[in-house]
């Protein structure tokens, strides 16, 4: 088989790394045994991809899909990290090195394609201390990274209370309701279309959940139940299946740069895809940790004041609770034991994001 052949299965493993809404921000060129890495800049609009962080993360998902792939491939990797300073939208370029000898990562390879955001309920026992131990290893290993997690009762109720507020915020922010229900794909053909987007079979709503969604789009329909309260009931059943974690953890980093998202993206996947190696679930759960680093940057745009107050108290309680004084959160999430999730999002074809020279 051709390098050609292989670097076109290699990015396709690539492009089952998660990013935000499943926005996929990413275009890839090929030449000289050189994958050249490019930001889509705008691809998410989110109030949450403050700075594009969000999407830059996103990134070193990607990139350590394909150095896993590369590997399984037997190809040798060269990262560089950001290889012109001047050009931030240049995210990275990964030499290809033939190999003879192939590692033992089938695993790891495996997962790529099994990996999947776990929005189910999860077992509340907690992970055994071997287990969270390797966890914290693994993330690091990757420079500057650094893997929390609490698994007590009584921080997870507290922390579960916390980042569930972003369901509340979802329905009353009108700029945050909109961008979001537009990135719906409310059915299989539009799925099968778009390929971008949240597929709305992978939000594993019931019946009566699937109902009240239907409602929540309509802007009529939603200023009235939220003049009946539903925003402040919501939450009540998002702190409840946050609750219901093994564990509940954030990676943190040195600083707010696009470097370090790119690295602790990397060490995320390399993290969840071990996850789903050791029969785990997980789920980002990092609404109000993104908005809260907005707000510490004094970008209160689309945000009313009483969210902005509710925010900083929200970001604040996390913060305590994990102990973290100066170093940023780069995502929080929950992990556990749970049921395979109901679907998976598709991805966009690999013609649309890589182009061979």
């Amino acid at each position: 088989m051709s390098i050609i052949e292989d670097i076109k299965k290699i990015v396709e493993a690539g492009i089952r790394a998660p990013s935000g809404d499943n926005k996929q921000p990413w275009k890839c060129i090929f030449h000289d045994d050189i994958l050249e890495f490019y930001h889509v800049p705008g691809q998410d609009k989110s109030l949450y991809n403050f700075n594009e962080y969000g999407s830059y993360f996103a990134h070193g998902a990607f990139i350590e899909n394909i150095v896993i792939a590369a590997r399984y491939f037997n190809y040798e990797t060269i990262v560089t990290i950001l290889p012109d300073l001047n050009n931030k939208n240049y995210v990275a370029n990964i030499k290809f090195k033939s190999i003879s000898t192939k590692e033992n990562i089938d695993l790891l390879y495996n997962a790529i394609y099994k990996r999947s955001t776990n929005r189910k309920p999860y077992n509340s026992n907690q992970l055994t201390l071997d287990k969270l131990d390797n966890y914290r290893k693994i993330v690091s290993s990757y420079e500057g990274c650094e893997l929390i997690v609490v698994s007590d009762k009584n921080s997870k109720k507290i922390l579960s209370h916390a980042l569930a507020l972003n369901e509340r915020l979802m329905l009353e922010n009108s700029y945050i309701h909109d961008v979001l229900f537009g990135t719906i794909r409310w059915t299989d053909s539009e799925e099968e279309e778009k390929r971008t987007g949240l597929y709305l079979k992978t939000l594993e709503l019931n019946p009566i959940q699937r109902i009240m969604f239907n409602w929540f789009n309509n802007r009529k329909v939603l200023d009235i139940l939220l003049k009946l309260g539903i925003g402040k009931l919501l939450p009540k059943a998002s702190s409840a299946l946050y609750r219901a974690s093994g564990a509940i953890c954030v990676i943190t980093i040195p600083e707010d740069s696009i470097y370090s998202f790119i690295i602790a993206g990397r060490a995320f996947e390399k993290l969840w895809l071990t996850l789903i190696a050791d029969g785990l679930s997980l789920q980002p759960t990092a609404g109000v940790v993104f908005l809260g680093k907005r707000l510490l940057h004094e970008q209160k745009e689309h945000l009313l004041e009483k969210h902005v107050k509710l925010i900083i108290e929200a970001y604040n309680i996390i913060k305590k609770v994990f102990k973290i004084d100066r170093r940023p959160i780069a995502l929080s999430f929950r992990i556990g034991k749970g049921e395979a999730p109901s679907a998976q999002s598709r991805r966009l074809q690999i013609e649309k994001i890589l182009t061979i020279k």
